[in-house]
């Protein structure tokens, strides 16, 4: 877990799932105030933050916008070589880090004038 830690502090760039839209409000407060805190963590170490919607990384990363908890933990193990001794949080997060380094990738290319260019959103 401390190797997990040094590797998190060393990052040049984080990204955090888009808060998706709760009907419950206390939900929705503790989502907000959970990636608050992690924005504000990231921001006093000046690690640069990309929000990612959850159907965008999904999709990226996966290859359905719409994957449920078990494919997107059987994707991820299969993808990035993990065990099945981890909780379902850091199969999202390894999802979500895939798909914007992906993201990043394909905007470089774009950028840089690639003829592999397609939109984002």
């Amino acid at each position: 877990m401390r190797e997990d830690c040094a590797v998190i502090a060393q990052a040049d760039i984080a990204y955090i799932e888009e808060i998706p839209y709760c009907q419950n409000q206390r939900t929705a407060i503790r989502l907000a105030e959970a990636v608050g805190h992690w924005q504000e963590r990231l921001d006093a170490r000046d690690i640069k933050f990309r929000m990612i919607p959850v159907a965008l990384w999904k999709s990226q990363a996966l290859g359905k916008g719409n994957a449920d908890k078990p494919t997107v933990k059987r994707m991820v193990k299969m993808l990035a070589g993990l065990g099945d001794e981890w909780p379902q949080d850091v199969y999202d997060a390894c999802g979500i880090a895939m798909a914007g380094f992906a993201l990043e990738k394909m905007a470089g290319v774009c950028a840089s004038g690639g003829s592999s260019c397609k939109p984002c959103n």
